[in-house]
Protein backbone atom coordinates (compact mmCIF):
# COMPACT_ATOMS: atom_id res chain seq x y z
CA UNK A 1 0.00 0.00 0.00
CA UNK A 2 1.08 3.27 -0.86
CA UNK A 3 0.78 6.13 1.43
CA UNK A 4 0.59 9.59 0.05
CA UNK A 5 0.69 12.67 1.90
CA UNK A 6 -0.78 16.08 0.26
CA UNK A 7 0.78 19.49 0.45
CA UNK A 8 0.25 21.49 3.62
CA UNK A 9 -1.12 24.37 1.87
CA UNK A 10 -4.57 22.48 1.25
CA UNK A 11 -7.34 22.19 3.78
CA UNK A 12 -9.58 19.44 3.27
CA UNK A 13 -13.24 20.83 2.11
CA UNK A 14 -15.23 17.98 1.40
CA UNK A 15 -15.34 14.33 1.25
CA UNK A 16 -17.34 12.10 -1.37
CA UNK A 17 -18.56 8.32 -1.48
CA UNK A 18 -19.16 7.83 -4.91
CA UNK A 19 -20.42 4.01 -6.71
CA UNK A 20 -19.76 3.78 -10.25
CA UNK A 21 -21.75 2.25 -12.35
CA UNK A 22 -23.00 1.67 -15.96
CA UNK A 23 -23.52 5.30 -16.51
CA UNK A 24 -20.61 7.88 -16.87
CA UNK A 25 -20.13 10.44 -13.39
CA UNK A 26 -18.47 13.16 -12.17
CA UNK A 27 -17.66 14.59 -9.19
CA UNK A 28 -20.08 16.25 -6.72
CA UNK A 29 -17.82 18.87 -5.66
CA UNK A 30 -18.62 21.27 -2.42
CA UNK A 31 -20.13 24.56 -3.94
CA UNK A 32 -17.42 26.82 -1.34
CA UNK A 33 -14.18 27.23 -1.37
CA UNK A 34 -12.93 26.68 -4.80
CA UNK A 35 -11.53 22.87 -5.20
CA UNK A 36 -7.80 22.71 -6.15
CA UNK A 37 -6.82 19.51 -5.56
CA UNK A 38 -8.84 16.22 -5.35
CA UNK A 39 -7.50 13.05 -4.07
CA UNK A 40 -9.13 9.50 -4.48
CA UNK A 41 -8.73 5.85 -4.22
CA UNK A 42 -10.61 3.23 -5.36
CA UNK A 43 -12.48 0.04 -3.70
CA UNK A 44 -14.36 -2.76 -5.00
CA UNK A 45 -18.04 -2.87 -4.18
CA UNK A 46 -18.52 -6.19 -4.41
CA UNK A 47 -15.27 -8.76 -4.40
CA UNK A 48 -14.56 -9.15 -8.04
CA UNK A 49 -11.74 -8.55 -9.98
CA UNK A 50 -12.79 -5.55 -12.39
CA UNK A 51 -11.39 -1.52 -13.78
CA UNK A 52 -12.79 1.48 -13.72
CA UNK A 53 -11.91 3.89 -17.01
CA UNK A 54 -12.37 7.68 -16.91
CA UNK A 55 -11.32 10.97 -18.44
CA UNK A 56 -10.37 14.05 -17.57
CA UNK A 57 -10.80 16.25 -20.62
CA UNK A 58 -14.75 16.24 -20.59
CA UNK A 59 -14.79 13.37 -23.02
CA UNK A 60 -17.46 10.45 -22.07
CA UNK A 61 -15.33 7.32 -21.05
CA UNK A 62 -16.25 4.14 -22.19
CA UNK A 63 -15.86 0.39 -21.10
CA UNK A 64 -13.54 0.05 -23.85
CA UNK A 65 -12.00 3.52 -24.09
CA UNK A 66 -10.43 5.60 -20.95
CA UNK A 67 -7.68 5.55 -18.58
CA UNK A 68 -7.51 2.18 -16.69
CA UNK A 69 -8.12 2.31 -13.04
CA UNK A 70 -7.75 -1.03 -10.62
CA UNK A 71 -8.82 -2.17 -7.32
CA UNK A 72 -6.51 0.15 -4.65
CA UNK A 73 -5.17 2.98 -6.97
CA UNK A 74 -4.89 5.80 -5.84
CA UNK A 75 -5.47 9.15 -7.84
CA UNK A 76 -4.36 13.12 -7.25
CA UNK A 77 -6.20 15.45 -9.39
CA UNK A 78 -4.31 19.23 -9.05
CA UNK A 79 -5.64 21.00 -12.09
CA UNK A 80 -9.41 22.61 -11.69
CA UNK A 81 -10.35 21.63 -15.21
CA UNK A 82 -9.32 18.37 -15.05
CA UNK A 83 -11.67 18.35 -11.50
CA UNK A 84 -14.21 19.82 -13.54
CA UNK A 85 -13.94 17.97 -16.29
CA UNK A 86 -13.48 14.20 -14.72
CA UNK A 87 -15.91 11.68 -15.50
CA UNK A 88 -15.61 7.93 -14.59
CA UNK A 89 -17.35 4.77 -15.46
CA UNK A 90 -17.34 1.13 -14.95
CA UNK A 91 -15.97 -2.06 -16.85
CA UNK A 92 -17.97 -5.00 -15.55
CA UNK A 93 -19.18 -4.53 -11.86
CA UNK A 94 -19.92 -1.70 -9.56
CA UNK A 95 -16.99 -0.61 -8.24
CA UNK A 96 -16.73 2.59 -4.93
CA UNK A 97 -14.43 5.68 -5.26
CA UNK A 98 -13.52 7.12 -1.91
CA UNK A 99 -13.40 11.21 -2.22
CA UNK A 100 -11.66 14.08 -0.78
CA UNK A 101 -11.85 17.04 -1.59
CA UNK A 102 -9.04 19.83 -0.79
CA UNK A 103 -9.37 23.82 -1.38
CA UNK A 104 -7.67 26.64 -0.26
CA UNK A 105 -4.06 27.36 0.17
CA UNK A 106 -1.82 29.15 -2.35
Amino acid sequence: MTIRAIPTFYSPIGKQNLTVSSSAVGFTLPSTPQIRAVFFSVEYVTATTDTLRFWVDGSTPKTSEGMLLYNGDTVEILNVDAINNFLVIRVTNDMKIMITYYGGGV
